[in-house]
């Protein structure tokens, strides 16, 4: 169900004050892991190459999360990926959760970034998809990765930084 959104939303860089609100759900379980931990927004709010972004009103209603990346999937391309898009179900369907992709592309610009990597699950993400490829995105490659329960298949959308403003 979604509701019309009556108090203003702001988007705000995230800080430590704001590690409790994203422990909780649904926030929690989306937090970036590092490699062999359990996801703790604590962990990426004191990082210096994590930069995770809120929308808010009285409650935090969205999150984005980028990150530059160390390895480099497109021969001489620097890259940002965004580890986190995620928007409260009641907010969805109202043009917030493109606000949050723009806000990603002006991030991995403002990084010195050429492209914006995001990945999505086909089947899980379709509406996610449609967003994206509004906001410029475009379909680049593909992953697999086996999750334990067989193997998972992501789609690679990236959005072209060089105009983006």
């Amino acid at each position: 169900m979604t509701v019309k959104v009556d108090k203003p939303l702001g988007v705000r860089r995230a800080d430590l004050a704001d590690a409790e609100g994203l422990q909780r759900q649904p926030f929690g379980a989306l937090a970036p892991a590092m490699p062999g931990e359990n996801p703790d927004w604590r962990k990426c709010l004191v990082r210096e190459d994590c930069y995770v972004y809120v929308l808010e009103a009285e409650h935090i209603e969205g999150v984005i999360a980028v990150q530059p990346m160390q390895s480099t999937l497109m021969e001489g391309q620097r890259l940002a990926e965004l580890l986190v898009w995620y928007l409260t179900e009641h907010y969805r369907q109202q043009g917030l959760g493109r606000k949050l992709l723009i806000h990603a592309g002006t991030v991995a610009k403002r990084l010195g970034c050429d492209q914006l990597l995001l990945w999505l699950t086909k089947d899980q993400s379709e509406r996610a998809i449609k967003v994206a490829v509004r906001a410029g995105f475009l379909s680049v490659m593909s992953r697999e990765t086996n999750n334990g329960q067989g193997v998972k298949v992501d789609q690679g959308y990236a959005l072209n930084l060089e105009d983006y403003f």
